[in-house]
């Protein structure tokens, strides 16, 4: 569908993700005043991150419904899900 930028979209696009999923899985620690941050990810949250990428999904089937793959996915893919 992209032809030629195809490649690059899907360079960005993967590198976002993991940005993004890098935000969503820092643990949240608190200071002595209370106050809260985040330290970085586990090594595993991010192979979790890209199994799910790497994931084969037949979108083209007619009886596909998003809602079940995600129920039967979910286990597997606990952050992202």
């Amino acid at each position: 569908m992209f032809r030629e930028k195809g490649a690059a979209l899907e360079i960005g696009v993967r590198t976002y993700m993991e940005s993004l999923f890098n935000e969503y899985t820092k643990p949240v620690d608190f200071d002595k005043n209370g106050q809260f941050f985040s330290t970085e990810g586990g090594a595993s949250s991010k192979s979790e991150l890209f199994k799910y990428l790497d994931e084969e999904v037949d979108l083209g089937k007619s009886d596909f419904y998003v809602l079940i793959w995600w129920k039967v996915i979910s286990p597997i893919f606990p952050i992202v899900s």
